[in-house]
Protein backbone atom coordinates (compact mmCIF):
# COMPACT_ATOMS: atom_id res chain seq x y z
CA UNK A 1 0.00 0.00 0.00
CA UNK A 2 1.18 3.50 -0.69
CA UNK A 3 -0.30 6.74 0.43
CA UNK A 4 0.20 9.90 -1.53
CA UNK A 5 -1.54 13.15 -2.26
CA UNK A 6 -2.06 14.92 -5.55
CA UNK A 7 -2.09 18.33 -3.89
CA UNK A 8 0.84 20.37 -2.63
CA UNK A 9 -1.40 22.40 -0.37
CA UNK A 10 -0.79 21.79 3.31
CA UNK A 11 -2.90 22.71 6.26
CA UNK A 12 -1.18 25.02 8.68
CA UNK A 13 -2.59 24.94 12.16
CA UNK A 14 -1.09 26.96 14.92
CA UNK A 15 -1.51 24.99 18.09
CA UNK A 16 -0.99 27.53 20.77
CA UNK A 17 -2.39 28.20 24.18
CA UNK A 18 -5.73 29.84 23.58
CA UNK A 19 -7.02 32.98 25.17
CA UNK A 20 -7.92 32.11 28.76
CA UNK A 21 -10.60 34.81 28.68
CA UNK A 22 -12.22 33.41 25.54
CA UNK A 23 -15.98 32.96 25.78
CA UNK A 24 -17.12 29.36 26.26
CA UNK A 25 -19.49 28.00 23.63
CA UNK A 26 -23.19 27.59 24.39
CA UNK A 27 -24.41 24.03 25.03
CA UNK A 28 -25.97 23.89 21.55
CA UNK A 29 -22.85 25.17 19.80
CA UNK A 30 -20.62 22.91 21.95
CA UNK A 31 -22.73 19.92 20.87
CA UNK A 32 -22.26 20.88 17.22
CA UNK A 33 -18.52 21.33 17.85
CA UNK A 34 -18.29 17.87 19.42
CA UNK A 35 -20.23 16.19 16.58
CA UNK A 36 -18.20 17.85 13.82
CA UNK A 37 -14.86 17.05 15.50
CA UNK A 38 -15.92 13.38 15.83
CA UNK A 39 -16.81 13.26 12.13
CA UNK A 40 -13.55 14.95 11.18
CA UNK A 41 -11.63 12.41 13.27
CA UNK A 42 -13.24 9.61 11.26
CA UNK A 43 -12.42 11.38 7.96
CA UNK A 44 -8.84 12.16 9.00
CA UNK A 45 -8.16 8.55 9.98
CA UNK A 46 -9.66 7.11 6.78
CA UNK A 47 -9.11 9.52 3.91
CA UNK A 48 -7.52 12.83 4.87
CA UNK A 49 -4.47 12.33 7.09
CA UNK A 50 -3.36 15.86 6.19
CA UNK A 51 -5.82 17.19 8.80
CA UNK A 52 -5.06 14.55 11.45
CA UNK A 53 -2.77 16.73 13.58
CA UNK A 54 -5.25 19.60 13.72
CA UNK A 55 -8.19 17.32 14.45
CA UNK A 56 -6.21 15.49 17.15
CA UNK A 57 -5.67 18.82 18.85
CA UNK A 58 -9.38 19.70 18.66
CA UNK A 59 -10.30 16.35 20.24
CA UNK A 60 -8.54 17.54 23.40
CA UNK A 61 -10.86 20.57 23.47
CA UNK A 62 -14.31 18.91 23.19
CA UNK A 63 -15.02 19.01 26.94
CA UNK A 64 -14.91 22.80 27.22
CA UNK A 65 -14.67 24.38 23.77
CA UNK A 66 -14.43 28.14 23.45
CA UNK A 67 -14.63 30.63 20.60
CA UNK A 68 -10.93 30.12 19.72
CA UNK A 69 -11.55 26.39 19.28
CA UNK A 70 -14.62 27.14 17.14
CA UNK A 71 -12.48 29.36 14.90
CA UNK A 72 -9.90 26.56 14.54
CA UNK A 73 -12.69 24.16 13.56
CA UNK A 74 -13.97 26.63 10.96
CA UNK A 75 -10.42 26.95 9.61
CA UNK A 76 -10.15 23.18 9.11
CA UNK A 77 -13.55 23.05 7.42
CA UNK A 78 -12.52 25.95 5.14
CA UNK A 79 -9.35 24.06 4.24
CA UNK A 80 -11.37 20.96 3.36
CA UNK A 81 -13.75 23.03 1.26
CA UNK A 82 -10.82 24.56 -0.66
CA UNK A 83 -9.07 21.22 -1.26
CA UNK A 84 -11.70 18.79 -2.55
CA UNK A 85 -9.21 17.59 -5.18
CA UNK A 86 -6.76 16.44 -2.52
CA UNK A 87 -7.15 12.74 -3.21
CA UNK A 88 -5.97 9.72 -1.31
CA UNK A 89 -4.55 7.02 -3.58
CA UNK A 90 -3.82 3.57 -2.22
CA UNK A 91 -1.98 1.00 -4.29
CA UNK A 92 0.23 -1.97 -3.62
CA UNK A 93 3.79 -1.69 -4.87
CA UNK A 94 6.24 -3.19 -2.41
CA UNK A 95 5.43 -4.31 1.10
CA UNK A 96 8.67 -6.14 1.81
CA UNK A 97 10.20 -3.32 3.88
CA UNK A 98 8.10 -1.63 6.54
CA UNK A 99 9.59 1.03 8.80
CA UNK A 100 8.08 2.64 11.89
CA UNK A 101 9.13 6.13 12.97
CA UNK A 102 8.21 7.15 16.51
CA UNK A 103 8.72 10.51 18.20
CA UNK A 104 7.73 12.17 21.44
CA UNK A 105 7.44 15.82 22.34
CA UNK A 106 8.06 16.73 25.98
CA UNK A 107 5.44 18.81 27.86
CA UNK A 108 3.56 19.96 24.75
CA UNK A 109 0.18 20.34 26.46
CA UNK A 110 -1.01 22.74 29.12
CA UNK A 111 -1.16 19.96 31.72
CA UNK A 112 2.54 19.22 30.99
CA UNK A 113 1.82 15.94 29.22
CA UNK A 114 3.76 14.96 26.15
CA UNK A 115 2.63 14.25 22.61
CA UNK A 116 3.48 10.98 20.85
CA UNK A 117 3.49 10.39 17.15
CA UNK A 118 4.17 7.34 15.03
CA UNK A 119 4.10 6.70 11.31
CA UNK A 120 4.47 3.48 9.32
CA UNK A 121 6.31 3.90 6.04
CA UNK A 122 6.70 1.40 3.24
CA UNK A 123 9.59 2.47 1.03
CA UNK A 124 8.68 6.15 0.54
CA UNK A 125 4.96 6.25 1.35
CA UNK A 126 3.22 6.69 4.69
CA UNK A 127 0.56 4.11 5.49
CA UNK A 128 -0.43 4.53 9.16
CA UNK A 129 -0.40 7.71 11.24
CA UNK A 130 -0.80 7.50 15.01
CA UNK A 131 -0.70 10.76 16.98
CA UNK A 132 -1.82 10.80 20.61
CA UNK A 133 -1.52 12.73 23.83
CA UNK A 134 0.44 10.81 26.43
CA UNK A 135 -1.49 9.58 29.45
CA UNK A 136 1.26 10.27 31.99
CA UNK A 137 3.44 13.21 32.92
CA UNK A 138 7.14 12.74 32.29
CA UNK A 139 10.19 14.40 33.81
CA UNK A 140 12.41 14.59 30.74
CA UNK A 141 12.37 14.43 26.97
CA UNK A 142 14.11 11.04 27.14
CA UNK A 143 11.31 9.63 29.29
CA UNK A 144 8.78 11.14 26.85
CA UNK A 145 10.47 9.32 23.97
CA UNK A 146 10.34 6.02 25.87
CA UNK A 147 6.64 6.48 26.62
CA UNK A 148 6.05 7.21 22.91
CA UNK A 149 7.73 3.93 21.94
CA UNK A 150 5.80 2.03 24.62
CA UNK A 151 2.51 3.52 23.39
CA UNK A 152 3.30 2.48 19.80
CA UNK A 153 4.59 -1.07 20.39
CA UNK A 154 1.16 -2.77 20.41
CA UNK A 155 0.41 -1.30 16.98
CA UNK A 156 3.85 -2.32 15.71
CA UNK A 157 3.30 -5.87 16.96
CA UNK A 158 -0.20 -5.99 15.44
CA UNK A 159 1.22 -4.80 12.09
CA UNK A 160 3.89 -7.48 12.20
CA UNK A 161 1.34 -10.24 12.87
CA UNK A 162 -1.08 -8.87 10.28
CA UNK A 163 1.60 -8.80 7.56
CA UNK A 164 2.68 -12.34 8.52
CA UNK A 165 -0.94 -13.52 8.13
CA UNK A 166 -1.03 -11.86 4.70
CA UNK A 167 1.94 -13.98 3.59
CA UNK A 168 4.79 -11.48 4.04
CA UNK A 169 7.85 -12.43 6.05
Amino acid sequence: MTLQYESTKLIVVIVQKGDENAKKLSKRKAGIFNAVVAKLLFVSKRARPDILLAVSFLTTRVKEPDEDDWNKLVRILSYLKCTPDCCLHLNCTDLTKLTWFVDGSFASHGDMRGQSGAILVTRDCAVIFKPNKQKVNTRSSTETELIAVDDTLPTVQWTKLFMKDQGYV
